[in-house]
């Protein structure tokens, strides 16, 4: 069983990939979204 230090390292070493990855497709979402609204107007 890992210890708390162990467990809390992986946690957070999985945390910034998530957030890095989650951030990159929620600009990448909101581009297209402003692109269709500027396109339809």
């Amino acid at each position: 069983m890992p210890s708390v230090e162990e467990l809390f390292c992986s946690v957070d070493d999985f945390c910034q990939v998530f957030e890095q990855q989650w951030q990159s497709q929620l600009l990448s979402y909101e581009l297209q979204v402003q692109s269709n609204l500027l396109c339809s107007a």
